[in-house]
Parts: C-alpha cells; structure tokens; sequence
C-alpha cells in the first residue's frame, strides 16, 4: 500500500484552510497519498497519526514567538497560533511513534524550536550581511546557490554532494540549530537551509522543492521521505 502522508494547511483571513497544490502533486509523484489534515480538530491527533506513514509540515506564516518563550519582533507577520501548537503535539508524538517528518521553509523553522532550537524572527534586520532570501521571481525559479556542509547526508537525501540552486521566500531563518537536528546545507551567508535527523526520520528544508518540478534534488527529497514513510 502507498505511504500515507498528512500535510497541515494554513488558515486564511477568512478562516478557510488553504494549501498550495504543489505539495499534494510532489508527495503523489513521489509516491504517497496526500491526507489534508484540518488542524482545528486537535482532539483527533492520535487518531490522525493511526492513519499516517509520514507527516510533512508546509510553509505558510510566521511562528508565534510566545509559544516558543520569545517576544514578538516588530517586523513579525501574521501568526497561526493554533497551527503551531496542533504542529507541536503531532511533532511531539510522531517522535515517540517513529513517524518520518518533513518540514519546508516554515515547516523546517517550526520543528526546529519544537525541538529546542530559535529562528531569527526577521533577517532583514537581525543580520547585517545576508543575501536576499525573499526572491522576486516566479516561485519555479532558483535564485540562490546553496552549498553542501555534510557530504555523506547530501549524498543520502539529495543524491547529490554538489552545490547546487534553490529558491527561497522567507524573511525568517534558523538562528540556533536544534542539537537534534545535523545541518546539511547552506546558504553563502551562512544561513541553514537544510538539516536532518536519520535517527528520528526528520528532515526539514529552507527552501520550497515541492515547486522545483523537474529538479532532480527536489525528486530525490519526495522520494526519500516517501521511501522513508514507507518503511517506518
């Protein structure tokens, strides 16, 4: 049977969910069987991870700083307070259950702090020599180059130990890495763009592969977590 994968949508203004459709096409190519998970239903958690092989944790707003002990930046914008702590319990659990996890851009940030690590709330103004990390070019279009920082774990989950072109729009990044967490890739700047766990199946990326359709990085990412919710 085809790994089930469930995904977290955002909530709009208008208190509809939303979720791009590049990310139930990558998980499908890949694969798994994408399930929209309505993060409201908190009291369903572990009957949703009964039906889970995997979970991917999708970009969308910023974290909300107080439920990671943090005040608010200025240049913070629209939160999702309950996304994040319906993302905390299912992350919480899906440790304890063994179940493989992916993070993107927002994803990745939020199961960073979960697991003890911090995020600049905004680049901009927190770091004085970065690169531009919110592009404004179609969101299929690499803008920046990434470097390899672990050979052995690129090789594993990107099939690849070459630097390589990613997109990006984030305002925010990791600052501390979560000590779980081994880094994988980086920007010039030295910003994280991707770090993983083999020990606790997590792997969370900066960028947004699910769009890169074609990039052969990008397949192998989908491909090795569908493998990877596969076997769990």
């Amino acid at each position: 049977m085809k790994p089930r994968i469930l995904l977290t949508p955002s909530l709009d203004e208008e208190g509809k969910y939303s979720l791009r459709p590049d990310y139930c096409k990558a998980i499908r190519k890949a694969g798994g069987i994408p399930l929209i998970m309505p993060f409201k239903e908190s009291q369903l958690i572990s009957d949703y991870l009964t039906l889970s092989d995997g979970l991917l944790f999708s970009g969308g707003n910023d974290p909300d700083p107080l439920i990671f002990a943090e005040e608010p930046h200025p240049a913070m914008k629209r939160i999702e307070p309950g996304r994040d702590m319906f993302e905390r319990k299912m992350l919480e659990r899906a440790l304890k259950l063994q179940i493989p996890v992916l993070g993107i851009c927002k994803g990745f940030q939020l199961m960073n702090m979960v697991l003890g690590g911090s995020i600049y709330q905004d680049i901009e103004s927190e770091l004085s020599d970065h690169i531009k990390h919110m592009q404004q070019a179609c969101r299929d279009y690499p803008t920046h180059s990434v470097h390899i920082v672990n050979d052995n774990l690129a090789a594993k989950t990107l099939g690849t130990s070459s630097d390589f072109a990613v997109n990006s729009f984030h305002h925010q990044a990791i600052k501390a890495l979560s000590d779980e967490l081994t880094e994988v890739v980086a920007a010039p700047d030295g910003l994280v763009e991707m770090a993983v766990s083999l020990e606790y199946n997590l792997f969370g990326v900066q960028w947004h592969p699910e769009v890169l359709e074609g990039s052969a990085v990008s397949e192998h990412i989908f491909g090795y977590f569908i493998s990877s919710a596969q076997a769990s």
